[in-house]
């Protein structure tokens, strides 16, 4: 009985409230009288929805802190007795009531139906509770009966009371575009005269009508033209396309800042005795060092400390308490700022909460000053030099590595509420998002074929990715998996369970997947078998232009470094039909790198982004260079290896420059090999008694032999004769690259050209031998060291490919072979006594030269 009538009273006291929120009363009497056109109507052909506002009247008064909405509806057809059909307004019990002036249905021009006030229903509305932010709004909604087609909706009302978080200040957006057809549009603006207000106009809006009245100011836009919302998708978030103007109060950045400061309380909060312990115990473990102790706290706000936001009244932009937010274990963007940055300050970490906008990004450094541009909150930490800041965001999570690493997204400026400051700051995002996928095909005719993925994440991708993995069990991320490639390969099953590697000190996470595809091989028309490769895990990274205006930029995930491999073991020896493919410009790069190495086919693919969008003046390039890219992405390999693909690959022509470069220098170092081989040495002991080849100058031998036959592979399988090769170098890094690998070439050719000619020495005892394979090592040394600091400076052009790791590696292969067989041939009694034959004595036994 108890809990009834407490029920019962409950629900009274909330009836009430909701009854003195919403009232039918009469209109205020500061409304600026419109010139209404009552016969401008839609032709029936242009209405979508069903219906159409005859009408569209806003007004705002700053002095009383009210907005008046007069709206008309003209009903088409039964569609739009669907849509229109209920009056709904959306208020903030705390500072706001709404005022009903009237609601009627509009019959054949008589009033069929006025409003009671036993129509109007109030309910919660959480409309952003799926996002985990409740602020208490209610609606209030009034459900039309009777409703008919060429019925007339007409209703007014004003909402009362601002935002107190505000203050005296106030800003705003009008636009003048909407999804319906608008007959008559008026837009009012009713200021004290002693308030200074600022506009600022987007794509040609138009500018309003001003008089003054009394003590007002009256800003008037009277039935300007009102478009189309346009199309937006995919294009960047800070992009407007619509006519568009705002105004504000606020006369300057300081302003907000100030607004912003006191909101905050200048950081004067106290906390709490068991915060106070935490961050002792984090001060032992730092042992001095801010950088992790800024680690440290920042795992803690953003993983501890889960994200929910009570933004009721005034908390939609003044923060709780952080003792509240601390003890209760969650906040919202600017409560888990404060918290942090409380928490920093007192590691005597200067820190700040700074204002961002997530859609307008970089473009508010052109806005008007305002307090409502922003719409999120983020923690800015001055620089060591005092120079700027760098900032974390808290309410990310997933995040590891060190505090100065952090992924935080590029959001070009933010409002730093640090009241030394008066204007925007600079807010650069992370540089790291990396992601390498190795995909390693063993594929046979017969049997099961294997497929081997092993992906990698740095920085924002390790951190979404691990994020994203704490709601999904091993079971559903193999399935996951194992779904995607399903699609490429109908016949493909998990092998082993998914494997998950994670280095949260450097934040790499590594994810392995292995398959195994009882049928990689399907017939195709001709009745050959094919194998149909589709680099799915990249395409799925592009952005499709297809259907993208050509007028407006388009957008670009950014910063992006995504790295795919491919290595195919086929059953058979495969023959290069692959055609590079490079691109770059100032906002992406792709570059497609095949190599084809008996039966393995080897594929690298590599896409960067270097700003966040296309611009519109790029769009059509961009279309033109995703056919390009299209055309790389996917491929039928065929059991009959003369056409692996399917579209018709003319062979690539040679080079007749390089070829020619080639032989003139191949020319060079036959002439210094006949110098160099009439040449003699003088020698300790007689050459009549040299010894023969034995001992471990066999091994040296043989490991001259191995070198000749390794040198040629490398020297007629790199492509140096293919005049695609220097067309793709070219585009990479012009002339200098080419460059480079015309050394890259000479030193291959002379590395085999002497290997041959000192072999020949070798067996012929020569005297000279020991004197030049000591060159020949000291030469190649150098070249390689040169290659060495010219892929350096090139690096740049070879994403994914680490050649500064493998010529490191060649030249450590060639201190080592020196060291040992160089100390071994000048040192060695074997050797002095083997080579001894001068040339003279080789003429006159044999009659050659060489």
């Amino acid at each position: 009985m108890r809990a009834l009538i407490c029920f019962l009273v409950l629900f009274s006291i909330f009836f009430e409230c909701s009854a003195q929120a919403v009232k039918i009363t009469s209109a205020p009497s500061w409304l600026v009288k419109s010139s209404f056109i009552d016969d401008k109507k839609t032709a029936a052909d242009e209405v979508s929805n069903g219906y159409t506002l005859a009408l569209y009247e806003r007004q705002v008064n700053l002095a009383d802190q009210s907005v008046f909405m007069h709206i008309k509806r003209r009903i088409y057809n039964e569609t739009g007795v669907q849509n229109a059909s209920e009056v709904s307004v959306s208020f903030a019990p705390q500072y706001e009531h709404v005022n009903i002036h009237y609601i009627k249905i509009i019959r054949n021009g008589g009033v069929v139906y006025n409003l009671h006030q036993k129509d109007i229903k109030v309910v919660e509305e959480e409309a952003e509770s799926d996002e985990f932010l409740y602020n208490e709004r209610k609606r209030a909604f009034v459900i039309l009966k009777g409703v008919e087609k060429n019925d007339e909706i007409d209703f007014a009302y004003t909402i009362a009371g601002f935002n107190p978080v505000f203050g005296k200040h106030y800003s705003d957006k009008i636009y003048f575009a909407s999804g319906l057809q608008i007959e008559n549009y008026f837009q009012t603006l009713i200021v004290p005269a002693s308030t200074n207000i600022s506009f600022k106009t987007y794509n040609d809006a138009p500018h309003p009508k001003e008089t003054r009245t009394g003590d007002n100011k009256i800003y008037e836009w009277l039935n300007p033209p009102i478009g189309e919302w346009k199309w937006k998708s995919g294009s960047p978030s800070w992009y407007e396309a619509e006519t568009m103007i705002s105004f504000t109060t606020f006369q300057n950045w300081k302003e907000v800042i100030d607004w912003g400061a006191r909101l905050f309380k200048d950081y004067k909060y106290p906390l709490p005795a068991k915060l106070h312990a935490l961050i002792e115990e984090w001060r032992k473990k730092s042992g001095g060092n801010k950088d992790k102790f800024a680690t440290m706290a920042t795992e803690f706000v953003q993983e501890k400390v889960r994200y929910l936001g009570l933004e009721i009244g005034t908390n939609s932009h003044e923060p709780h308490p952080p003792a509240e937010i601390f003890d209760q274990r969650f906040g919202d963007c600017k409560d888990k700022s404060l918290l942090l940055s409380m928490i920093l300050r007192q590691e005597n970490i200067e820190s700040y909460v700074a204002l961002v906008d997530t859609e307008e990004k970089k473009m508010i450094g052109e806005a008007l000053p305002s307090a409502i541009t922003f719409d999120h909150a983020i923690v800015a930490v001055r620089n060591e030099d005092g120079n700027g800041y760098r900032f974390v965001d808290p309410t990310i999570t997933g995040q590891r590595g060190p505090f100065s690493n952090l992924y935080v997204p590029e959001y070009g400026f933010a409002l730093v509420l640090n009241p030394s400051e008066t204007g925007l700051q600079v807010a650069r995002g992370s540089s790291v998002n990396r992601i390498e996928v190795a995909e390693t095909f063993r594929l046979s005719y017969n049997d099961s074929s294997k497929l081997k993925v092993t992906t990698k994440y740095y920085g924002k991708s390790a951190d979404r990715t691990r994020d994203e993995l704490r709601g999904t069990s091993i079971k559903e991320l193999g399935k996951s998996y194992q779904d995607f490639y399903a699609k490429l390969y109908e016949s493909i099953n998990l092998s082993r369970p998914v494997a998950v590697t994670d280095d949260s000190a450097i934040n790499e996470l590594k994810i392995d997947e292995s398959y195994a595809v009882a049928s990689a091989w399907v017939k195709d028309k001709g009745r050959k078998k094919a194998f149909n490769f589709i680099a799915q895990v990249l395409f799925d990274k592009l952005p499709n232009p297809s259907d993208h205006p050509d007028d407006a930029p388009m957008w670009l995930e950014y910063p992006l470094n995504y790295v795919y491999t491919v290595q195919m073991y086929m059953p058979e020896e495969w023959p290069q039909y692959f055609v590079p493919e490079h691109i770059k410009n100032d906002y992406y790069q792709f570059d497609f790198t095949p190599r084809v190495d008996g039966k393995i086919i080897y594929l690298e693919y590599y896409f960067a982004t270097f700003k966040d969008h296309i611009p519109a003046s790029m769009v059509k390039t961009y279309k033109a260079d995703y056919e390009k890219i299209n055309n790389e992405m996917s491929f039928a390999l065929t059991s009959t290896p003369e056409s692996p693909k399917t579209r018709d690959t003319p062979r690539d022509p040679v080079s007749i420059t390089t070829l020619a470069l080639f032989v003139l220098f191949l020319g060079i170092l036959v002439l210094l090999v006949v110098y160099l081989n009439e040449r003699s040495v003088p020698v300790q002991y007689d050459e009549n008694a040299a010894w023969s080849i034995q001992g471990w100058l066999i091994v040296l031998g043989i490991s001259l032999g191995v070198k000749i036959i390794y040198q040629s592979y490398l020297l007629f399988s790199s492509g140096y004769f293919m005049q695609a090769t220097w067309d793709a170098l070219r585009e990479l890094g012009g002339v200098g690259l080419q460059g480079v690998a015309v050394f890259e070439m000479m030193a291959q050719e002379f590395s085999l050209v002497f290997g041959v000619v000192l072999l020949i020495w070798f067996l012929r005892r020569r005297d000279i031998f020991p004197v030049m394979f000591t060159w020949f090592v000291g030469i190649l040394l150098v070249s390689q060291f040169l290659l060495m600091g010219m892929y350096m400076y090139y690096k740049h052009a070879f994403p994914g490919q680490d050649l500064v790791q493998t010529q490191m590696t060649n030249v450590i292969q060639i201190l080592i072979y020196g060291a040992i067989w160089v100390t071994y041939i000048q040192r060695s009694d074997r050797s002095k006594y083997t080579f001894l034959i001068s040339f003279s004595r080789e003429r006159s036994v044999t009659g050659r030269h060489i």
